[in-house]
């Protein structure tokens, strides 16, 4: 049990280290933003209330905002006919 309460925090610390901090640009915490919403939508999803597409749009914005952020560290000529079928 020890062993998985370490490894818990170990993750947790870690994935908070990685997120956006507040001094830096604003821009950068917008993937973010949107998949918490995702996340949010998902769990607030019920029989009498249905967030499923909504979660889903979050989503596909947060790797949009991800891709138009991250796509010129990656120094790859990352296109959207290269992600098609």
């Amino acid at each position: 049990m020890l062993f998985w309460t370490t490894l818990f925090w170990i993750v947790a610390i870690s994935l908070f280290s990685m997120m956006p901090q507040p001094y830096e640009r604003q821009e950068e915490s917008v993937p973010l933003s949107h998949y918490l919403t995702g996340i949010a939508l998902l769990a607030k999803t019920d029989v009498f209330l249905q967030f499923e597409i909504q979660s889903y749009g979050a989503f596909v914005q947060s790797i949009d905002s991800a891709l138009n952020l991250y796509r010129p560290k990656l120094h790859l000529d990352l296109q959207p006919k290269d992600m098609a079928w």
